[in-house]
């Protein structure tokens, strides 16, 4: 997210690692949770909508600028913009090519068995993501219902 304050320059920011914060924070405390909440949502949704047991864990967070973040995403990559109504603030959801073809592989009645090597997808293969997207951005938009 960026704030409307573009004064202060891109270099001056840093990533903060939350991993190493103090837990007992409560804004950590209340970040945690909400991801996790996500993970099991998602983990629900997905496994009905794709008739397969499907597990989702929140393996870390991390607060970092969206310039150092898109230079860490793997290509080819599934990267989801989306902006935050009614503000103007953006989350990005990244979903990395081998999950995505193994969530297609499952819509599509195989055995969700992961890829040997990352590939672009087809423009069927997009729209059928784009039916799984919309499931776990439902389940995103619930998540993050408590911060309204």
């Amino acid at each position: 997210m960026r704030s409307a304050g573009k004064a202060q320059s891109e270099q001056g920011l840093r990533p903060l690692d939350l991993t190493h914060q103090e837990t007992s924070m409560p804004h950590f405390r209340l970040l945690q949770s909400i991801h996790e909440g996500f993970a099991r949502s998602v983990s629900n949704v997905l496994s009905t909508f794709l008739e397969s047991e499907i597990q989702v864990e929140l393996a870390g967070t991390r607060l970092t600028t969206e310039g150092d973040f898109r230079r860490t995403v793997p290509k080819p990559s599934c990267l989801i913009v989306l902006r935050l109504h009614p503000g103007s603030e953006t989350m990005m959801l990244h979903l990395e090519s081998a999950t995505v073809l193994t969530l297609l592989d499952l819509l599509l009645g195989g055995t969700g068995t992961p890829t040997s090597s990352p590939r672009e997808l087809t423009e069927i293969e997009w729209s059928l993501l784009e039916e799984i997207s919309r499931v776990i951005l439902r389940s995103l938009g619930e998540s993050w219902q408590i911060i309204k």
